[in-house]
């Protein structure tokens, strides 16, 4: 069975059907551990951090010292949600998931 992808013709975006999660036959998606998740978090949230602080220290000095933090963190969390979560850790949270994916695409 095939559906197709919202917003394109019948026909020319058709996808295989997946299973959906929970169901009988999906994968189980296994968390990873808690220790890892921590480092990685910890890890991926270093560099940006320390970017936008050292890029936006000039703009914000005129800032009071507690509106500085709010300012870093409304641009950092969605670095760490959408670029470095998604992108960097997931290989290293879900190798198996990582390792088919590329094994997909070729």
């Amino acid at each position: 069975m095939t559906r197709t992808v919202p917003g394109r013709s019948s026909g020319a975006g058709r996808l295989p059907k997946q299973a959906e999660p929970g169901a009988p036959g999906a994968p189980a998606l296994v968390p990873p551990a808690r220790w890892k998740t921590a480092l990685v978090s910890a890890a991926g949230i270093l560099p940006p951090l320390e970017a936008v602080s050292y890029l936006l220290s000039p703009r914000l000095a005129g800032l009071a010292v507690r509106a500085r933090p709010p300012i870093s963190v409304v641009i950092v969390i969605p670095l760490m949600r959408y670029a470095v979560m998604t992108r960097a850790a997931r290989p290293v949270l879900y190798p198996a998931r990582a390792s088919r994916a590329l094994r997909g695409a070729s």
